[in-house]
């Protein structure tokens, strides 16, 4: 409850102090950007200016978001990891044979070739998450979503396939 004598300050304003304090807090300090690591001494505004990210005076970002990444690493670890499993089956025994249809060969190709072409991916996904934090939520999740709905269609594919 506000009392007389005390009133609760204007959301703005308590912004603009914190970034105040932070401008202030930078001006003679070395401090990384907790994204992507750019020195933040001479600070002028509460944003890095090396990734565009908003920051705040505490540990860590504004808005730590990583379900999208997670998602998206799920979908191409799970399909990688069946693409190793493939390789190493196919150095022992050969590319199969498919008895059918062309059609079932080219799925049953195709899904095959999709889980082996994942394993580079995965490790490429390990190794750019920066990057991809940096897009926007809804570049990070149509990505992720369009993993997981190619894995899901590959596992069906050959699992409908094989039998």
């Amino acid at each position: 409850m506000e009392s007389p004598g005390n009133p609760i300050p204007a959301p703005s304003a308590a912004a603009d102090r914190e970034a105040a304090d932070l401008v202030h807090y930078l001006a003679t300090r070395d401090a990384a950007c907790p994204l992507c690591g750019y020195n933040l001494r001479c600070l002028t505004r509460p944003q890095c200016p090396e990734c565009g990210r908003e920051l705040r005076l505490t540990v860590g970002l504004t808005e730590p978001y990583l379900r999208a990444w997670i998602t998206l690493l799920a979908a191409t670890c799970a399909a990688g990891g069946t693409g190793v499993f493939f390789t190493l089956l196919f150095v022992g025994n050969g590319w199969p044979r498919v008895n059918g249809p062309p059609v079932k060969a080219f799925l049953l190709n195709a899904a095959v070739l999709y889980f082996m072409s994942c394993v580079p991916i995965a490790a490429a996904q390990l190794l750019t998450r920066r990057r991809f934090i940096k897009m926007p939520q809804g570049r990070q999740w149509a990505l992720a979503w369009a993993a997981v709905a190619a894995t899901s269609s590959a596992i069906v594919a050959f699992a409908a396939l094989v039998n």
